[in-house]
């Protein structure tokens, strides 16, 4: 049955696929299928966001962030959503947010070069999915993260009182 389940899941949601980037590639949190069931989970409210350097560019980069809303009510719609957290003038190819964001949240983040002024020049991410049945894409996509904090289980162990 369990063989069956993972063919009728590769038939329908993809078999194959790949993702491009416009010009920055992030490299955490990982870029997944842009759906609600795929988005990456960070296990912090103050996460480390990193990307690759991009070639021939010494200079320094932007980040935005924006809130999409609380993980089983959010909108991931083109709408605009409340920046919750910008920097500007980041040196190298990671940063770590210097606020403390909402648990069990969707985020989503760009990433631009500092000298770089227009909409357009904010990096987003095309993914394409193919299957023998369903296939499909979604293009100028922003990153996306969910934060989620693994609480502890606490057990109250009284054996032999």
């Amino acid at each position: 049955m369990r063989i069956l389940s993972i063919v009728f899941l590769g038939l329908f949601v993809g078999i194959s696929g790949c993702t491009t980037f416009n010009s920055i590639e992030v490299t955490s949190p990982k870029v997944s299928h842009p759906s609600y069931y795929f988005i990456s989970e960070v296990n912090s409210l103050r996460p480390e966001l990193s990307w690759l350097p991009l070639e021939e560019y010494n200079g320094t980069y932007d980040i935005v962030i924006f809130e999409a809303g609380q993980d089983d009510f959010w909108e991931w719609n083109k709408e605009s959503k409340p920046v919750v957290y910008q920097k500007r003038g980041i040196i190298g190819t990671n940063h770590k947010l210097e606020i403390s964001l909402k648990d069990k949240h969707v985020y989503f983040w760009s990433i631009k070069r500092s000298d770089k002024t227009e909409m357009n020049d904010w990096a987003k991410y095309n993914h394409y999915f193919f299957g023998v049945i369903v296939w499909g894409w979604a293009t100028d996509q922003l990153f996306r993260f969910k934060t989620v904090l693994d609480t502890p289980l606490v057990l109250n162990n009284q054996l032999n009182n």
